[in-house]
């Protein structure tokens, strides 16, 4: 079943979000587009706010068959489109068909959603992560069977009620099991996971008997870190070491365990999800895998005993208040791997005095060092 989102509080974060500028940096052919870096764009809803705020979107009746571009130009300059941003085309009522190009790589929270007459969509292989509620409420989703719903190489979700002592073997190929995939099916109790699965999304099995029954504790999955359950109830001067082999570690893995003063991960880690650490405020050791290539945003946001963080060469943006809040942390030194700095990276990093950014960096964010009061010295 899809997770239906409390809409009040959806409007209130997307309202405090958008309150100052524009949801939209150009627009090319009646579409909006977000830059992200030097030379990609995410595909965005027009007009300044998101529309869930004002019920309705600037693309209605503009488009019933939309092909958005692999690349647009703008001011002389060409970029990849490489997202579907949320919110981008939800409530939409006159889109009917959806042409997504080759090297769009991830549809964004509700980016399709409320679109009632959408039926047809091409989604190409290179699209390895789909957001919460995608395609809620439009034909496409109704006309899907019931069961489990497969897009490419993503496990979207399971649509309908699932009969009690469900046993789910995921098919050989799947990358991704996307957030909320199996929320509140009561009825799965065993689920088998192939390896190819590098990645699963928050709450995937939240109000699954199969879920109850997990003792508290390191949850794996796969080849998943998935989970630490009851992280917000952890005991004091916990220490993890993640087992061998395992590829990833999800989203909000860890969030708000308080108790959590080091981790080891090994080797084989290659991403590390958004929030899995924020808020853990007694974290003060934590090792990055030499082959890590992804780390989420607000990943250490919060994470207040943090004193030092040796980031991989294999990094190629600090994402979004990925330190944010980090109070303790002194100096940073960031690889010539790295081409991006998200918005409010360092924010509220007050001890950092010392910061080293390489010529590979070709975007910086806003308020990047807000609140970095004993900052003196950057070096570009």
């Amino acid at each position: 079943m899809m997770r239906i989102k409390k809409l009040w509080l959806t409007t209130i974060a997307a309202l405090l979000c958008c309150i100052t500028a524009s949801a939209h940096d150009f627009e090319v052919d009646g579409i909006y587009y977000n830059i992200i870096s030097d030379a990609e764009v995410e595909v965005t809803y027009g007009g300044d706010i998101p529309p869930y705020v004002s019920v309705s979107n600037a693309y209605s009746g503009r488009f019933s068959n939309l092909s958005i571009p692999e690349t647009v130009t703008n001011d002389g300059k060409t970029f990849h489109v490489v997202s579907v941003g949320g919110y981008a085309f939800a409530c939409c009522y006159s889109l009917t068909s959806v042409v997504i190009p080759e090297g769009v790589t991830s549809i964004e929270d509700e980016a399709f959603a409320n679109c009632g007459s959408l039926t047809s969509i091409t989604i190409p292989e290179s699209v390895t992560t789909i957001g919460d509620g995608v395609f809620r409420d439009t034909q496409w989703y109704e006309n899907q069977p019931d069961g489990i719903i497969y897009v490419n190489k993503v496990l979207l979700t399971y649509k309908g009620t699932m009969p009690e002592n469900t046993t789910i073997e995921v098919k050989e190929g799947t990358v991704v099991i996307a957030e909320d995939a199996f929320y509140g099916c009561e009825g799965l109790t065993s689920i088998s996971i192939p390896e190819s699965v590098i990645s699963i999304g928050r709450e995937a099995f939240l109000g699954t008997a199969w879920y109850r029954n997990q003792a508290d504790g390191m949850i794996y999955a796969g080849r998943v870190a998935y989970e630490y359950k009851g992280a917000g109830d952890m005991p004091e001067n916990t220490t993890i070491e993640i087992k061998e082999g395992i590829v990833s570690i999800s989203s909000h893995a860890f969030l708000g365990g308080i108790g959590l003063v080091s981790v080891t991960i090994p080797e084989s880690v290659v991403q590390i999800g958004a929030n899995a650490f924020q808020g853990c405020t007694t974290l003060s050791s934590i090792n990055l895998p030499r082959n890590l290539t992804m780390i989420g945003e607000h990943v250490f946001d919060g994470c207040c005993s943090l004193v030092s963080v040796v980031i991989p060469d294999g990094i190629s943006k600090i994402e979004d208040r990925m330190f944010r809040d980090c109070s303790r942390l002194t100096s940073l030194i960031l690889p010539v791997s790295v081409t991006s700095i998200g918005d409010q990276a360092f924010e509220g990093c007050s001890s950092l005095t010392d910061i080293t950014i390489p010529m590979s960096v070709t975007s910086i964010g806003n308020q990047v060092f807000w609140g970095c009061s004993s900052l003196t010295t950057v070096h570009i």
